[in-house]
Parts: C-alpha cells; sequence; structure tokens
C-alpha cells in the first residue's frame, strides 16, 4: 500500500522531470499546500480544498473535501482534478493509496522540516509550470527569515520556554513540531517533560510546574470569554501560578495558530512573532523586516 507513496517522495526528491503545463483543476489536501498554490499565483486553478483552508480569505469560498485525516475521496474522484497535492505526514495514507488507485495525478508532499517546506515550493512550482515564481518565493522567504535571525544573534538565548496549545485538553509542543523549530532557530530552549510520546494532556501541567521563564500560547481556538480557555482553566490547578517567572513578568504570549503550525509562505510572520516574543527588546528592528516584504 505504502510502496507508490514511497515512490512518490522518493521521486522529487531526486529531481524526475515531471510535466510542464499549467494545471487548470487542482485540489490541495491541506491549508499550507493551498497557501503555497496562491502564492504562486494559482488561486484561480484551486477547485477545491479541505475544511480548515482558510487563507487567503477567498480560500474560505472553494468546495470543501474534507479535513486533511478524513477526506471525501469520492467527490476528489468525481471532480477529475488534473493535480492532487497531499501532504505524507498530514493526510490519510490509506485514503491517498485510494486516490493514485484511481489514476488521479497525486503528488506527494514532505513538510515536517524548515528545509522540506523550501522543497515542497520549489515542486510545486514544478508541477505548475511556477518555477520562476516558486525560485522568487524561496529566495524571498529565506532572506527575510536570515534578517530577523541576523538581528537576535548577538542576544543571549532565551531559556525555559514552554508552548501550549488552546485545545481541551491542553498540550505541549514536541520537539518534532514547526514551532519548536521555529524557536531552535531563534536560539530558544524548550522545556520538554523528557517522554517520547508527545504532546502529551498531562505534560502541560508538568511542565508548568517548572517554572518556565516563557509561556507561548498557541490560539486554536478564540475564547470570547476567557474563563473558558482550556489554559486559563490549567493555571487555575497550579498553586502560586502567580509566581511562575513568565506569569510574574509579564512574559506570556499569545500567537495565532497557523502562522506557527503551516510550513508555507506566513512561515516569516511565524519567525517574527516568535522572535520578537523571545527578545522583545528587537521588536521593532524584527517587525520592520515584515514590513519591507522583501
Amino acid at each position: 500500500m505504502f510502496l507508490s507513496i514511497c515512490f512518490c517522495v522518493i521521486g522529487f526528491a531526486a529531481g524526475i522531470s515531471y510535466a510542464q503545463q499549467i494545471p487548470q483543476r487542482i485540489i490541495t489536501l491541506a491549508p499550507h499546500l493551498t497557501e503555497i498554490c496562491c502564492a504562486l499565483g494559482l488561486t484561480d486553478q484551486i477547485a477545491a480544498n479541505t475544511t480548515y483552508s482558510d487563507y487567503p480569505l477567498i480560500m474560505k469560498t472553494r468546495l470543501k473535501i474534507g479535513t486533511m485525516k478524513k477526506l471525501n475521496t469520492y467527490e476528489i474522484v468525481t471532480l477529475k482534478p488534473d493535480l492532487v497535492l497531499a501532504d505524507i505526514a498530514m493526510n490519510n495514507a490509506v485514503q491517498i493509496e485510494e486516490l493514485l488507485s484511481e489514476g488521479l495525478n497525486v503528488k506527494i508532499l514532505s513538510t515536517q522540516t524548515i528545509e522540506e517546506m523550501y522543497q515542497t515550493i520549489a515542486n510545486i512550482g514544478r508541477y505548475s509550470n511556477r518555477e520562476e515564481e516558486a525560485s522568487r518565493l524561496i529566495e524571498s522567504l529565506r532572506s527575510r527569515i536570515t534578517r530577523i535571525l541576523d538581528i537576535i544573534k548577538p542576544e543571549p538565548s532565551a531559556q525555559k520556554i514552554v508552548v501550549l496549545f488552546n485545545t481541551n485538553p491542553v498540550v505541549s509542543a514536541d520537539n518534532r513540531s514547526l514551532v519548536t523549530q521555529i524557536i531552535s532557530a531563534c536560539n530558544g530552549t524548550l522545556l520538554l517533560d523528557g517522554r517520547e510520546q508527545l504532546p502529551q494532556s498531562n505534560s502541560a501541567l508538568f511542565l508548568l510546574r517548572q517554572n518556565p521563564e516563557i509561556i507561548i500560547e498557541i490560539t486554536v481556538k478564540v475564547y470570547e470569554n476567557q474563563t473558558a480557555n482550556p489554559i486559563y482553566r490549567l493555571y487555575e490547578k497550579i498553586e502560586n501560578a502567580l509566581e511562575i517567572p513568565a506569569i510574574k513578568n509579564q512574559r506570556r504570549y499569545v500567537i495565532p495558530y497557523a502562522i506557527v503550525t503551516r510550513p508555507g509562505p506566513r512561515i516569516v510572520e511565524g519567525f517574527a512573532v516568535i522572535a520578537s516574543s523571545l527578545y522583545p527588546q528587537k521588536k521593532a528592528d524584527i517587525l520592520a523586516v515584515l514590513e519591507r516584504n522583501q
């Protein structure tokens, strides 16, 4: 079942040549793939995407073919796409195999690291005859991220960071997530609970009791009433929570989910908000990189 999937991933890494025509009916099976396509000028070619593909805003109006892990494969087949973009880690392998068995042109990509994200952008550019646009996008992302890292390079490293997702139950970031990679690149040190299986719902409470110096709260869901926020309720379980260094010194930062979890064009925003949180004294210089947008 996994042979064809493995071949696809190995194939693009090895530089196998693909057709250079512009696909007219693209289906993206993950939000970050949608964002990459739009950044390459393929907005009009996207015929359908997944439930949470919401950026750019026009993507909310596209036909939805399920979530990343639960696709409506029947509908995908009936749409007769000429290109389907999938993510090997985020999509259901059985369903991808089903689409391949139907003869669809499925390209399976890997974006588990920042370098793989760059490769994915290049590959989508090659699949869609947008190679020049892909090269410019990669160069722009690399350049702006490098400028942000150069700004913070002289600063002492940020220590004892905890990243919490305001899911219910609250979970902590593991050492493989995109946000963790961004923090590491920004010379920050994440508190982990030492277990292999992360995130764990009970690790969040454990980590907060280790007196973190910085807490980053990733907003998966927006709560109008903060008392309903699972992270708020988690703090209530900790005796003397106000004495946690991050809370006492007002080093809690709330960051939107998409910019630090989707490996795509908005990753620069993710770098900027993380770097500004870890090194607030450099915030103005960091945000200036975003404003220049070059």
